[in-house]
């Protein structure tokens, strides 16, 4: 397989231009604790011949330190990094029998940057961009480790069995067929159904770039095929990192700037950003932004992350979880809390969603405290000409398995 279809040969004249991609590996720690030493310590060399079989020669590629390649761009060859990235999620590493999806950084390094690290320095560096959570040497952590990683492994191995699932979100004034303001889309997986579980392990393993990068290129593919819709996406704050992925995603969003005035990018509130990434997750919104693209966050409250991720987000839309909502079923307390919330969005000039509507009682409630926008099953039972799905449902979403 030759992954090498696209880039340019690098000059090494000017400062600022690229001379090598580094590859590191940032959870060889985490396999020697999960699986053993000699299973960690064979993680890298597997990687080197994995980048061989791509077609980059001997003499481009060399270790930097216990944890990094580096491919040298002085030779001919043109590589795509994003392509080996995700080859390397969908077809993992095998160390003795064992399938491993590495985590992995993946840069540039140019002359500047040699100027100021060493090379081993490099693979720090590069990890300084990607937190990954740490290993804890007791309890069931490993597990859990290994679960995570055979759900990992798994999904990104089938991944082309993922399916979008579409659920519009209205204006709670005007339930109208046609004035949805936007479909936020949903991964299904055509023979398992349902993968919170899935997405929660690719949280802890640190790997959620790849799931939400293929999702979102789904999404701007479909917006492509049609003019008239507006979808959502979502993503999660770690996916908010200084890595290759969004490079690809701003280049198909600059191509076609009436894709990204209808695309919402819901970040989801699994943790907090970090203050080590609150620089990266700021600018990479911005750029979204700039763009065009509007910038949600969703389930506003689920934890004590939101206020946090508030900040570094700016967004345009809050989407108040469901909880809340459902909790105001049976108590005044909790009433009070949404009311609160509801408030607080429509003071700071946010569009305000109230999420898990599936009552009259439900849409009653959000009407009374004016909250701009509902969502939930609720409308996925309202008939509409005969049938039960809107007319965008009936084009795009895939039959449900038995």
């Amino acid at each position: 397989m030759k992954l090498l279809s696209q880039g340019n040969k690098a000059k090494s004249h000017h400062p600022d231009v690229a001379l090598f991609y580094y590859f590191s590996i940032l959870n060889i720690r985490h396999i020697k604790v999960a699986y053993g030493l000699n299973e960690g310590l064979a993680l890298l060399p597997a990687l080197l011949s994995r980048l061989q079989s791509y077609g980059i020669q001997n003499k481009a590629l060399s270790y930097a330190s216990k944890d990094t390649i580096l491919v040298s761009l002085k030779d001919d060859h043109k590589l795509n990094p994003t392509l080996i990235l995700a080859d390397l999620h969908k077809t993992p590493l095998v160390i003795k029998e064992t399938e491993i999806i590495p985590t992995l950084a993946c840069g540039l390094v140019t002359q500047d940057d040699l100027e100021l690290l060493s090379t081993p320095e490099i693979g720090e560096f590069s990890a300084s961009h990607k937190i990954v959570k740490n290993v804890i040497r007791r309890g069931k952590w490993r597990e859990r480790y290994i679960k995570d990683m055979e759900r990992a492994v798994g999904l990104f191995k089938s991944i082309d069995k993922l399916q979008l699932r579409y659920q519009p979100v209205y204006p709670t004034k005007n339930l109208a067929q046609g004035n949805e303001l936007y479909w936020e889309s949903l991964s299904t997986h055509k023979d398992q159904g349902g993968i919170q579980k899935t997405l929660s392990s690719l949280e802890r393993l640190c790997l959620t770039n790849y799931f939400d990068h293929h999702n979102l290129l789904k999404t701007i593919a479909t917006l492509n095929n049609d003019p008239t819709i507006r979808l959502g996406c979502n993503i999660s704050p770690s996916s908010l990192c200084d890595d290759l992925w969004w490079q690809s995603i701003y280049s198909e969003l600059e191509d076609s700037p009436s894709v990204s005035s209808r695309l919402v990018i819901e970040v989801t509130e699994e943790y907090e950003i970090s203050s080590a990434d609150y620089p990266i997750a700021t600018e990479i919104i911005k750029k979204l932004k700039s763009l065009g693209c509007i910038i949600a966050l969703d389930d506003f409250g689920k934890s004590s992350s939101g206020f946090r991720n508030l900040a570094a987000l700016d967004p345009e839309i809050i989407k108040i979880d469901m909880s809340y909502l459902h909790g105001a079923r049976h108590s005044l307390e909790s009433i009070g809390k949404l009311k609160a919330l509801i408030d607080f969005c429509k003071s700071s000039n946010m569009l305000c969603v109230l999420e898990g509507v599936e009552t009259e009682a439900d849409l009653s409630v959000a009407r009374e405290f004016q909250a701009d926008l509902v969502q939930g099953y609720y409308f996925h039972k309202l008939p509409i000409n005969g049938s039960t799905k809107r007319p965008f449902q009936q084009r795009y979403d895939p039959p449900i398995s038995d």
